[in-house]
């Protein structure tokens, strides 16, 4: 708990000559450890808190609460930038300048027209730099405090991951084509049943090979009848809740239905799928580097380089430090090989952009120069995945983490008040 006491300490300067009266230039509002906190700092807090409110369209609460709520995290930070400090933590003016530029990069605004916004709500430019160097400090002494005690177990991980696993049906991109046969809106049973007769009877008629668009133009009562029946592209999870449950688990040319709704019987085709499918190719490689007489010029040496790559395309199998050595007569050898491990395909793209490759297993590269020599790539291994996995896991590590960072944090304010000197100076009981 935050102590709370009762003297007013203000600050006052004296003009003996000219007024009698003490001018009140500041009050303090609040001692954390021995540095106050003035009623400027607070009332510059609490505009930086209605300029945040005002960008997020947030409603404030009366002002009584809203200044308590931001002098109490004002504490905090405050508590929280000592211990910064006291860790040696120091944020630079180039560090601080380009985290501003990206806020107005993000904003999509110049500078100059952030520090425009920022007068417009009465804030200087030099007190907005001042509160986001603090919230670098603040962040980082959070993240070096916090994050070593956040423990996220595998089986929790794993449970989540199937559960958003689950769900990724509803994102699977669906091209569907439909039959609609009306029924009026107060339907007797009679209507109903001549209505599913005729619904089943066109299934049928689908399931025997007849053409689902001329099925369409004959008997459906949707708009689409006259485009066919199509009714383009969406996401499962964007289809009537009817729909969804029946083309979870839908192929490619699966006739669906009759589905029964409000407005009549639905038969559904399903015309295409696009999967949730991210695939990365990955290689596994080998950058091999050789040692080239010091007395032979470019030329000589791509000459003899591009037989030597024929001959080693032409015998695979072979010991590739003996190939070189006893083709090129012992003037050239290997002279190291560097394990680059698996990298993918683009990102090889834009390291070596000069080398072709049809990215295949045992596949050798044209020899090349680079700053470090000659070389050429060996591809031992290649790999497809699906990153959709790897985004998921993501996710729900993400997921977990914030919700118990933010139940590890709030523990750890909770020390730091108990642990640190706070006193808020109550105004109203000396009035």
């Amino acid at each position: 708990m935050i102590k709370k006491i009762l003297l007013v300490f203000n600050i006052y300067i004296f003009i003996p000559v000219v007024l009698s009266k003490p001018i009140l230039v500041d009050s303090i509002v609040a001692f954390v450890n021995e540095e106050a906190i003035l009623k400027s700092e607070l009332d510059d807090a609490i505009k930086e808190f209605k300029y945040v409110a005002y960008q997020k369209s947030e409603k404030l609460p009366d002002e009584k609460t809203l200044t308590k709520q931001v002098l109490n995290d004002y504490i905090m930070n405050k508590i929280i930038i000592q211990l910064g400090k006291a860790a040696g933590i120091i944020i630079p003016d180039d560090f601080l300048n380009k985290a501003i530029q990206h806020i107005a990069d993000t904003n999509k605004i110049s500078l100059e027209q952030l520090q425009k916004e920022l007068t417009s709500h009465d804030i200087t430019f030099d007190e907005y730099r001042k509160k986001i160097r603090d919230s670098i400090i603040i962040n980082t002494v959070t993240n070096n405090e916090i994050k070593p005690h956040v423990v996220i177990f595998p089986q929790e991980l794993n449970i989540l991951q199937k559960k958003l696993s689950a769900d990724n049906y509803k994102k699977i991109d669906i091209n569907l084509s439909q039959i609609l046969l009306s029924l009026p809106e107060q339907p007797s049973i009679n209507d109903i049943t001549i209505k599913k007769e005729l619904a089943e009877k066109i299934i049928n008629k689908l399931k025997k090979g007849d053409n689902f668009v001329d099925l369409a133009r004959i008997y459906s009562d949707s708009f689409q009848a006259s485009k066919d029946g199509t009714m383009g592209w969406s996401t499962i999870g964007e289809q009537p809740s009817l729909f969804i449950e029946k083309l979870k688990s839908a192929k490619e040319g699966d006739i669906i239905g009759p589905i029964k709704s409000g407005a009549g019987f639905h038969i559904l085709k399903v015309n295409q799928l696009k999967y949730l499918n991210i695939i990365t190719d990955k290689i596994y490689i080998n950058e091999i580097l050789l040692n080239i007489p010091s007395n032979f010029n470019d030329t000589q040496i791509y000459k003899i380089l591009k037989k030597i790559n024929n001959h080693i395309k032409q015998n695979k199998n072979k010991n590739l430090f003996k190939l070189i050595k006893d083709f090129s007569k012992n003037l050239i050898y290997i002279k190291k090989i560097n394990n680059l491990g698996w990298m993918e395909t683009n990102h090889f793209s834009e390291i070596f952009k000069n080398v072709k490759m049809n990215f295949k297993k045992g596949e050798i590269s044209e020899v090349f120069k680079s700053p470090f020599g000659w070389k050429f790539i060996q591809i031992l291994n290649t790999h497809k995945i699906n990153e959709i996995d790897i985004i998921q896991k993501q996710q729900a590590y993400n997921h977990l983490f914030e919700k118990k960072f933010l139940n590890t944090i709030h523990n750890w304010i909770q020390e730091q008040i108990v642990n640190h000197y706070v006193n808020i100076i109550d105004d109203n009981k000396n009035s």
